[in-house]
């Protein structure tokens, strides 16, 4: 339980927590990003303004003022004078040539200029010889000024703090979730004490009550003994009947104090499961005659796998279920034991033809002390068995289940996986 409970908390602590971080992460990137592009625009804008002006006041333009304009090798400029290359720096018109550059330059200057309004100035996006490229060409006088920004860099920059924080989001999330485990074993240390003290007292009373329980009904049998009044050996009879139920109740609480201590000791060893259903058949039979259920074993016609399991606690399990049904079915109704192999596990199933349990109790059986409401009259049972039962499916490995019976009925299958190269 306490396990369950720190496992959740962690869960929800840490996945609140990696929630908020990843969505600050998150935000923190996109404006990152955007303010990375339009920095990116901004020094693009004024880079090209400042080239218009010094163009407009008549200045001079050389080879290292268009290199100190360009700023950079993604930077492009290039200038011509009534068509005629004037400088070009950043960019060797026989480098545009040879790569197509600027025939697609003047070719996609050309299309914008008659579709747009303002041929003077025009904007476009560019893509050619594997790059992207931001476009802007100024036509004045008999100056045309083409600048075009590669965008490669830009891309690969963005990429590179994308990655970055998404780097920072996986750390930041196993941090979050370490650190939700370690708080949340110290929030549930208390309640794991609490709970460890109260399953120590519990199995401390449970124990020391099996000694004067025993003394209790021997001295109720020998009491019987020795009267021969009907009325007093009916109320010792009733005295022991009491008793006995005590007993049972004290071994289920000792069964169950350890199972959440971790006392119980599962031992593994080769299990022949068609002994083991034979033995339960054998042993179960003559309280199925008594309570007058006709009670069947079935078997596959193939021999069935050894399997790698704790015998005693599978026959417990076993004898749990066994002891469910014929307590909680009425007479005349057919109870069976079920061994067969599938999906690569071995599968016992009790099944009985009684009166079935809703679909609204399903889940409700297997906790402790449930009992339906037609059956809360029955002073033999504790609701403990199911729980019992569930409890060493998982301490075997398996997995208890329950489903309705062809008919009506229910039947509880316990799964257990079987060791590879065993079976098929």
């Amino acid at each position: 339980m306490i396990p369950a409970l720190r496992r959740r908390l962690a869960a929800l602590f840490g996945g609140l927590t990696s929630l908020v971080l990843l969505v600050m992460l998150a935000v923190t990137c996109y404006l990152n990003c955007t303010q990375y592009r339009s920095s990116q625009e901004v020094l693009y804008q004024n880079r090209f303004q400042t080239l218009l002006q010094q163009l407009q006041r008549g200045g001079e333009i050389s080879d290292s003022y268009l290199s100190q304009v360009a700023g950079d090798e993604t930077l492009l400029c290039y200038v011509e004078v009534n068509g005629i290359a004037l400088h070009f720096s950043a960019l060797r018109s026989d480098e545009l040539n040879e790569g197509g550059l600027l025939a697609a330059l003047r070719s996609e200057t050309a299309r914008q200029q008659a579709v747009q309004e303002d041929a003077s100035l025009v904007s476009f996006a560019l893509s050619a010889e594997g790059a992207d490229y931001e476009v802007t060409v100024c036509t004045m006088a008999d100056y045309q000024v083409y600048f075009a920004q590669d965008l490669t860099s830009r891309s690969d920059h963005i990429r590179e703090l994308v990655g970055l924080y998404l780097l920072l989001g996986a750390a930041g999330v196993s941090a979050m979730l370490l650190v939700s485990w370690l708080l949340s074993r110290i929030a549930t240390r208390p309640t794991e004490r609490a709970v460890e003290e109260q399953r120590a007292f519990i199995a401390a009373a449970s124990h020391e009550l099996r000694s004067p329980l025993a003394v209790v009904r021997a001295s109720l049998y020998a009491a019987g003994q020795q009267s021969d009044q009907p009325a007093v050996q009916n109320q010792l009879a009733l005295a022991d009947q009491e008793a006995e139920r005590m007993s049972r109740l004290v071994g289920d609480l000792l069964t169950l104090t350890g199972s959440g201590v971790g006392r119980w000791a599962c031992k593994s060893a080769p299990v022949e499961l068609e002994t083991v259903c034979v033995r339960l058949y054998d042993l179960f039979a003559p309280q199925a005659e008594q309570k007058g259920h006709p009670f069947r074993l079935e078997l596959p016609e193939e021999v069935l796998p050894v399997l790698q399991s704790d015998e005693q606690r599978l026959v417990q399990l076993l004898s749990a279920l066994l002891s469910n049904a014929m307590d909680h079915t009425p007479a005349e109704t057919e109870v069976a034991l079920r061994a067969r192999v599938e999906g690569g596990c071995a599968v016992l199933s009790v099944i009985d033809h009684g009166p079935g349990i809703p679909d609204g109790e399903k889940a409700a059986v297997f906790r402790r002390f449930y009992r339906s409401e037609r059956s809360r009259t029955d002073k033999g049972h504790f609701g403990l068995g199911l729980s019992i039962a569930q409890e060493l499916a998982r301490q075997l490995g398996g997995q208890l289940t329950l489903e309705d019976t062809p008919g009506g009925g229910a039947a509880f299958s316990v799964r257990l996986r079987l060791p590879h190269g065993r079976w098929g």
